[in-house]
């Protein structure tokens, strides 16, 4: 995003900001028609705003990648969900990493009982049926074993 558009967005955030700020004061101060008149006003111009800020995200989602509808990364709902909680997502992310590695650990174990048992089959056919010995040193290491 170009230094201008921030600078756009910028404005625009704070209009917005300040439009919702004044509609909270207006509320909480009400004094009949001249107040429903600015709430009326306030809230035409927070419509604006919006639509302004839409539009800026718009632009700039067609400009940095026009093949796609959004270039706003999709947000995993767990993470949404921890946040609406009120819990902070980097303890989401710490369990996530943390189940990842375990997984990992799991699967690491599992390839080297497989790569161990591969070793043993492959002595033992190679004991018990010599003719087979070519076959057996050509499939092991086709995936990737080792023969003694």
């Amino acid at each position: 995003m170009a230094p201008v558009v921030l600078d756009e967005v910028d404005d625009s955030l704070r209009a917005t900001i300040q439009n919702l700020y004044e509609l909270i004061i207006q509320s909480n101060d009400h004094h009949g028609p001249p107040t429903q008149n600015a709430q009326a006003n306030s809230i035409r111009s927070l419509a604006r705003n919006l639509a302004h800020l839409s539009n800026l995200a718009a632009q700039h989602s067609n400009a940095a990648n026009p093949s796609s509808k959004s270039s706003i990364p999709a947000i995993p709902p767990e993470i949404i969900q921890y946040v609406e909680e009120g819990r902070n997502p980097d303890i989401y992310t710490r369990e996530f990493v943390e189940i990842v590695q375990k997984h990992n650990q799991l699967l690491k174990g599992r390839a080297d009982s497989m790569a161990r048992f591969q070793h043993v089959l492959a002595r033992e056919m190679k004991g018990a049926m010599p003719e087979l010995e070519g076959s057996v040193r050509q499939i092991v290491e086709a995936t990737g074993g080792k023969l003694d």
